[in-house]
């Protein structure tokens, strides 16, 4: 939905209610991701939600904003809260990964708050993979 990549703490949200959850960087996740998400959207790293596409207002913000994002991802509300993902925006892809040895209790470094401040869309000018 969104170009580029991000790995991060997932930070799996049922309602807006546990906004105040999510830390900067880490990768919102929830199983609808619709407007009233938007101001949550300057802490995320990466967005993974269940139900939408690339029309999705979600999907579109997150563009504008430089988000690597993956909506119409079954099954993404039952990613562990905390866990280590990766998310490919390119690709479509949502990955579990394993946690780092010895690591300490950090995400990525967060994008900036200010979209204007982040480099184009990542992705972009990136090459698709070839479907055949």
């Amino acid at each position: 939905a969104s170009g580029g990549s991000a790995r991060g703490r997932a930070r799996v949200l049922s309602s807006m209610d546990e906004a105040q959850r999510l830390a900067p960087g880490e990768i919102l996740v929830a199983r609808v991701i619709n407007a009233a998400w938007t101001p949550l959207f300057h802490l995320a790293g990466g967005i993974v939600a269940e139900v939408g596409g690339v029309l999705s207002h979600g999907a579109i913000v997150a563009r504008e904003y430089g988000i690597p994002a993956v909506f119409g991802a079954a099954g993404a509300s039952e990613i562990p809260d905390g866990a280590w993902i990766r998310v490919d925006g390119d690709l479509g892809l949502v990955t579990l990964e394993p946690a780092e040895e010895g690591a300490q209790e950090r995400a990525e470094e967060p994008p900036s708050p200010c979209p204007s401040e982040r480099p184009g869309l990542p992705g972009a000018e990136a090459a698709r993979p070839d479907p055949g």
